[in-house]
């Protein structure tokens, strides 16, 4: 479909119901989901680190911290999401008058298990939240999480992404 803009907002705020148990779900990587995973455990969240069979590393973990082994066929069943994303990013990069140039082809066997993994973390995710670079016209992600971000927005889920030039973006699905 068509190139849909992210919009700027503040810092997005996410309700949490005091009696249903809540938790955060990173892939166990260094850095901001490791810092992600200890700020969840400070504030009594349960942090599950997800991870796929060729990811030896995690980072971050806890005492609250549960580790889920993401299967070769649950992998497997993320195929077509990624394939759909993958069509999408390719639609947004010719609507913004550039030539596309993302393509699974470009993508080594370990990035491609990571996107899988993503996408099973997305499928029970309620919202998603990135740490990466918007794209010049601040309407596309232009880092790594592209992929997932696409993953996430396909899904129709809360979809914000932390840009450390610019701030916070929520995805709108109302803009035309």
């Amino acid at each position: 479909g068509k190139a849909k803009p992210f919009g700027k907002k503040k810092i997005p705020e996410v309700k949490v119901k005091k009696k249903v148990p809540q938790y955060i779900v990173t892939t166990g990587a260094s850095g901001a989901e490791a810092f992600a995973t200890l700020q969840a455990h400070k504030r009594g969240l349960i942090a599950v680190q997800s991870r796929f069979p060729l990811q030896t590393k995690l980072f971050g973990k806890q005492k609250s911290t549960e580790e889920i082994l993401v299967g070769r066929e649950e992998l497997k069943e993320s195929n077509p999401k990624i394939a759909r994303a993958i069509d999408n990013l390719r639609q947004i990069e010719i609507d913004l008058g550039k030539k596309p140039t993302t393509s699974l082809a470009t993508l080594s066997e370990y990035v491609k298990e990571a996107l899988r993994r993503d996408a099973f973390n997305i499928k029970y995710a309620r919202s998603i939240f990135s740490i990466d670079k918007m794209g010049d016209n601040l309407k596309s992600i232009a880092g790594k999480s592209k992929y997932s971000v696409q993953m996430a927005i396909d899904s129709k889920k809360n979809v914000h992404v932390f840009d450390k030039r610019y701030g916070w973006f929520t995805y709108n699905y109302d803009t035309k």
